[in-house]
């Protein structure tokens, strides 16, 4: 009706369409506003937004309509017209006969419902990621939207979602500092809010992915972003909160909606369940992008063929003369090859390349995580060494009967009728080689017991990549050498964490100490020496956790001796000088870089830093003059 250009429309009109905002119109009601239903005179169903009070003059609402009138995605709940009037703000959008995400998924009715199945949600997850991906990397202006839920994710007749309200956020906010807008104070629906807004009051790209991920696991548990009807009764917690408590009891399984388990997508739930546990991550830089969620879920369901339509999305270009925009890619590529032609995109004179490698990888398939699990197994037995015959005799990969790897010594599944691994038990079968780097592949590991075994070397440098979702590791009773790897500290999921009985030297990853669900820790008979990392009062650990190492110091422990913290400190040799750019992290409090190498002058820009009230350089090859800091320098 109004798709050829945005129509400025008559409120008189609204009103009668929408019976004066009756509220028996209401679809729904969010932070810009309320939704309502309006039937227009000749039978036309429409969508009217009553935006809440706008701090924008008239001509400044005109400009954001043109520009929001403009964008156009499959995806997107399309803006028909406007209407200003007085001091009323109207949008009025195409109607979505199948209302919100939100009422679909949690009826007022529930027992009359008719409950969405599984690839309907799959659907829905994928092509939500498709239009908040497209907003975020393709739309031009780039948008955030701010306020991602359930309730703002419309449904069409066919059920291809729509997301409505992107754009608003600086309609209800004069303050736009383009892909960094300011909240100020502002918070979306309890529940989607990401953690690391509460303390910068900053709106980034991942905020919309943490949003987003919780969105997800709506799709997937069946349950409220708050207010969850499986937990316990004194779980006082959100949805993102009780699926890392389960995660941290290896009980993720509780956390699905028993209305699609056992119809044989289990396997596809867990893949689901593992990319919004992605997205709602604590650590903002750690959570993909959507770019990458997008990719993820559609490899997910490749089968269904939901993205038979897509294009090549090229890069809008940013304006940094670099032309390596983020891509959206057609149906078939992986999100590595993606990442590999938007890296070499270094002038047009690719694209022809580009197009060609395009066309090779339509012919590729995402391998199935079931798939991955098998090929694990096949890579961890040919990694080690078997003298007792163990895996030899029990693991035969011939068989090809769904769930076959299930009946393997020392393998535990999600589902015995299923080839997705859940625990990998092989305690004490005089195994020998190194640790299998190909435990990577086990998508949905939660536990990896290879204790009292004959492994040695070093542990890979990217461990946190490889067991980046296990919950428990244990690699006692081994031999394995060398420094406990800092990377190790990405493990943000481990509760159980056994080292002890091995030849580790150098120090403890202090980051240890920050792994919040950490209850067992132990590094006794080894030969560390340094500080040991300070856990929380509640942790459980005790001194017997570093027993038999005696350069060891801290809590617990001796003291550590100045002598002992320099030259652990030193190990480390952070060499160089002190980055003038560390003054643009404005939101510091503590800066301690003592007992290093850092050499050169301290950077004047540092005394900007007005939050700073702790900053050590103590111990360095530092030279010059000390910024005039407030008295903060150590």
């Amino acid at each position: 009706m109004f798709e050829k250009s945005l129509s400025k429309m008559k409120l008189s009109d609204l009103m009668r369409a929408s019976n004066s905002f009756c509220k028996d119109n209401i679809i729904g009601t969010g932070r810009t506003g309320t939704m309502y239903k309006a039937v227009l005179d000749d039978g036309t169903p429409l969508m009217v937004k009553r935006l809440q009070e706008s701090q924008h003059s008239e001509k400044e609402f005109l400009s954001e309509m043109t520009t929001l009138g403009n964008i156009e995605h499959r995806n997107l709940v399309p803006l028909l017209g406007f209407c200003t009037a007085k001091r009323e703000r109207l949008l009025v959008y195409r109607y979505m006969p199948n209302g919100t995400l939100h009422d679909q998924l949690h009826p007022a009715d529930a027992e009359g419902a008719k409950i969405m199945d599984w690839p309907t949600r799959l659907k829905i997850g994928i092509g939500a990621a498709r239009g908040l991906a497209w907003l975020h990397h393709n739309c031009n202006p780039r948008i955030i939207h701010r306020n991602i839920s359930s309730k703002c994710i419309l449904l069409d007749a066919d059920f291809e979602p729509r997301i409505s309200e992107f754009g608003l956020a600086r309609l209800m906010n004069p303050i736009d500092t383009h892909l960094s807008t300011f909240v100020n104070g502002e918070f979306g629906d309890l529940g989607y809010v990401a953690p690391e807004y509460t303390r910068t009051l900053v709106a980034t790209p991942k905020g919309d992915v943490y949003s987003f991920g919780t969105v997800l696991l709506e799709l997937v548990t069946g349950e409220r972003a708050t207010h969850i009807s499986k937990a316990p009764e004194d779980f006082k917690g959100n949805l993102v909160e009780w699926i890392m408590q389960l995660s941290s009891r290896s009980q993720l399984l509780d956390a699905l909606d028993k209305s699609l388990v056992g119809k044989g997508v289990n396997d596809e739930l867990f893949q689901f369940l593992k990319v919004a546990c992605n997205c709602v991550g604590p650590i903002a830089k750690e959570r993909p992008t959507m770019f990458e969620v997008y990719q993820l879920l559609r490899a997910i369901g490749e089968k269904y063929h939901f993205t038979v339509e897509d294009e090549m999305m090229m890069p809008i270009d940013n304006g940094d003369g670099d032309g390596t925009g983020e891509l959206i890619v057609a149906r078939g590529m992986s999100v590595l090859m993606a990442f590999l032609i938007r890296d070499t995109l270094l002038s047009k004179q690719h694209l022809g390349n580009i197009f060609i490698c395009c066309v090779l990888l339509l012919s590729c398939s995402f391998s199935s995580a079931v798939e991955s699990d098998i090929n694990c197994l096949i890579s961890i037995k040919a990694s080690l060494q078997d003298p007792l015959g163990y895996l030899n005799s029990s693991w035969d990969f011939n068989n090809n009967t769904e769930g076959f790897i299930c009946m393997f010594l020392g393998i535990e599944c999600w589902h015995l009728q299923e080839s997705k691994v859940l625990n990998i038990k092989l305690s004490g079968l005089g195994l020998q080689g190194p640790f299998p780097h190909g435990v990577a592949n086990c998508t949905s590991l939660s536990g990896l017991d290879l204790s009292s075994n004959k492994l040695s070397g070093p542990l890979p440098e990217d461990i946190g990549r490889i067991i980046s979702f296990i919950t428990t590791l244990d690699l006692s009773s081994n031999s394995f050498s060398g420094q406990i790897p800092t990377n190790i500290t990405n493990c943000s999921y481990l509760n159980v964490l056994k080292l002890d009985s091995n030849q580790f030297t150098g120090n403890i990853p202090l980051g240890i100490g920050q792994l919040g669900r950490m209850k067992t820790f132990s590094v006794a008979n080894n030969q560390l020496s340094g500080p040991v990392p300070e856990f929380g009062n509640n942790s459980g650990i005790t001194a017997e956790s570093y027993a038999n190492n005696a350069g060891l110091c801290g809590k617990l422990l001796k003291p550590c001796r100045s002598s002992q913290v320099k030259s652990t400190s030193t190990l480390v040799k952070i060499l160089g000088e002190i980055s003038p750019e560390s003054s643009n992290c404005s939101n510091l409090n503590v800066l301690k870089l003592e007992n290093n190498e850092f050499s050169g002058e301290i950077p004047a820009q540092l005394a900007s830093l007005k939050r700073l009230n702790t900053f050590s350089v103590a111990n360095n090859r530092l030279s010059g003059p000390v910024p005039n800091s407030g008295g903060y320098v150590q």
